[in-house]
């Protein structure tokens, strides 16, 4: 693999974020900058593709996180190098006039990232090239739009690929849910991945989750006050197909909807109090509320 072409999708409608938010994702393989690579992405009528940047592996690795900052530019990371900021090029332009800038600081490697109020949140899972794994806040110190200084907020005792992840922004702007296991092992990303709350202006950590058995699809209340995940009712439970509440501030999580046999598929919040969820029921996919004390549980469809 020489290149990683990197596409966003152009529409009529309001979808900027959507299509910068797919440029580093699709990736198909030893492609060469010019050949008519998006033509090959299926999407719906209205939707079209285009090349804006193929990354050269080989100068600048494997691109396997990115986010996007105030300006509309994408933050994005090697898999065990360096931060990138990419300035797309304009829609229908020459994807030769991209711009992307190596960010000079000492963080890479991260398999998540978060940029808010100008502030980028890294978690980084390698220690090749002499990184120190961890969730980082890297920021601009003298107003240049340059990020030149990291401060590592949170330590890691393991890390790599299968390690740390997602970070999760609360809707008030003043917390972090940082999802994220304790060892490379990928049986721990699967078994024993924690939910972390930092304060965004501190920079500390004020809660840990406890979860047990796998965990996926974890969201924030529209509050900010709790948060629900989808996760295994126990270590041997082969699936993280049951609901959970929680507190933002930590303490113990509550199992939504415990009799319920069929699995929790996806979730989001209607409100602060009632969340929405599809379940796996055998052949069908039901969809359904409850609220999150459990009651008030209904399937719609």
């Amino acid at each position: 693999m020489t290149n990683q072409p990197c596409f966003s999708l152009r529409s009529p409608i309001q979808v900027l974020l959507l299509a910068l938010g797919c440029l580093v994702a699709l990736s198909f393989g030893d492609v060469a900058v010019g050949e008519e690579q998006p033509s090959k992405i299926h999407l719906p009528p209205g939707f079209s593709a285009e090349l804006v940047y193929s990354v050269p592996i080989k100068e600048q690795g494997s691109w396997v996180s990115m986010a996007l900052d105030e300006k509309g530019r994408i933050i994005a990371s090697d898999q065990y190098g360096h931060l990138y900021r990419i300035t797309p090029s304009a829609i229908g332009a020459d994807p030769a006039k991209t711009k992307v800038e190596k960010i000079e600081v000492h963080v890479g490697g991260a398999q998540g990232l978060l940029v808010h109020n100008g502030a980028l949140y890294a978690v980084v899972s390698t220690s090749e090239g002499g990184y120190s794994q961890g969730l980082y806040r890297v920021t601009d110190s003298d107003g240049d739009d340059k990020f030149d200084r990291a401060e590592k907020l949170l330590s890691l005792a393991g890390g790599g690929e299968h390690g740390p992840h997602a970070i999760l922004l609360a809707p008030d702007g003043k917390s972090l849910a940082v999802v994220m296991a304790k060892t490379p092992l990928i049986d721990d990303e699967y078994m024993r991945s924690k939910i972390h709350i930092v304060d965004v202006e501190s920079g500390s950590e004020t809660a840990v989750v406890e979860n047990v058995g796998k965990l996926e699809a974890v969201r924030w209340c529209p509050d900010s006050q709790s948060l629900a995940f989808l996760a295994g009712e126990d270590l041997n439970d082969p699936s993280a197909g049951r609901l959970f509440a929680v507190s933002a501030s930590g303490g113990a999580f509550k199992q939504v909807a415990p009799d319920y046999l069929p699995n929790f598929a996806a979730i989001e919040w209607q409100n602060a109090n009632t969340i929405m969820f599809l379940a796996d029921d055998g052949c069908l996919t039901a969809f359904g509320r409850v609220n999150k004390d459990g009651s008030d549980f209904k399937i719609v469809v």
